[in-house]
């Protein structure tokens, strides 16, 4: 577990800090990140702080969307979900023509980072990894 908490550490880390980095507007869609064990301990997104209009909607779908992503963990071994609680993420991780306002912030956000940190996130998970018997 130790391992995949390091490796979702750099990941977050890495798409504030590397383009594409995540476009923020309200900064709903960033505080809408949230990460789960598969003890169901929400490691980071129990209390968003959401803006704007959009506010009350996203803030009664944040924890329901945190419990389907729970819901979809394996029962047997450590496991984690990470994701965005935003109705609009995907939509905004897949506009590849989009011009964002926030310096280096593009679309495949999420998944650009995961790409670049391949041999980081293996080598948190390698390293903290332990042979059951």
């Amino acid at each position: 577990m130790k391992g995949l908490i390091e490796a979702q550490i750099i990941i977050r880390r890495d798409m504030d800090k590397t383009p594409p980095k995540i476009p923020v507007d309200t900064g709903n869609l960033r505080a809408s990140y949230y990460t789960i064990i598969s003890s169901g301990k929400l490691l980071e997104g129990e209390t968003p702080n959401f803006k704007g209009g959009n506010a009350p909607r996203m803030s009664g779908e944040h924890m329901p969307e945190i419990m389907r992503a729970k819901n979809l963990l394996p029962s047997n071994g450590p496991s984690l979900a990470l994701g965005f609680s935003a109705f609009y993420a995907w939509f905004v991780h897949e506009m590849i023509d989009a011009k964002f306002g926030r310096p280096g912030a593009g679309a495949k956000f999420l998944e650009a980072s995961i790409k670049r940190n391949e041999k980081p996130i293996l080598e948190a998970i390698r390293k903290n990894a332990k042979a059951r018997k």
